[in-house]
């Protein structure tokens, strides 16, 4: 799976990971191994975040059915208890 970001975009997401190895594992690295490591990061790591997304999403859109359906049956109650009140 490719994935195609705009050029300045990927220069950008290269110096950040030259900035964050020097930072934080005072390792310094060059453009192409720092391009290598994105390249990894986009192929191996990108899509199993997609995943989790996605199950996040599909687990949001089942809660907000749940509230949807638990809002219609108490609409529903009311409406049978407002229309019993009226006629007695």
């Amino acid at each position: 799976m490719s994935i195609d970001i705009p050029k300045d975009a990927r220069a950008q997401a290269i110096a950040s990971i030259q900035r964050y190895l020097e930072a934080y594992m005072e390792e310094k690295i060059g453009n192409i191994a720092a391009g290598a490591l994105r390249g990894y990061f986009l192929e191996e790591i990108a899509p199993l975040v997609s995943v989790r997304q996605r199950a996040c999403a599909a687990t949001a859109q089942r809660s907000l059915a749940d509230v949807a359906r638990g809002l219609a049956r108490r609409s529903s109650n009311d409406a049978r208890i407002t229309s019993g009140a009226t006629r007695a």
